[in-house]
């Protein structure tokens, strides 16, 4: 599959790492695709509503989502590689500002 992320950028607000756009096969794109530090490492969190169901509990439904693992896997190692690839842009600009 050919996807491409576009408009990354990095937040570092507490787990919230970075957020994006992706475009899937030159033909969708899903706005608001987030990197997100979790206990076991980053991963890829997409588009969800909060929402109060009808017990009064917050509840998160999903908006979008892959729905096979390799999908799932593809996209999230689209999102990572062009987060780490800018990660360590920034990195590297810094120390040589320093």
């Amino acid at each position: 599959m050919s996807n491409k992320v576009s408009s990354l950028r990095i937040l570092n607000y507490g787990k919230i790492k970075a957020i994006c756009d992706i475009v899937i096969a030159d033909a969708v794109v899903v706005h608001g695709v987030r990197v997100v530090e979790g206990k076991d490492g980053l991963f890829v969190s997409f588009p969800c509503e909060r929402k109060v169901d009808w017990e009064g509990v917050v509840r998160h439904y999903d908006i979008v989502h892959p729905i096979t693992v390799e999908a799932r896997d593809d996209l999230t190692e689209t999102v990572l590689g062009e987060y780490r690839r800018q990660d360590e842009g920034l990195n590297k600009n810094t120390a040589q500002e320093g």
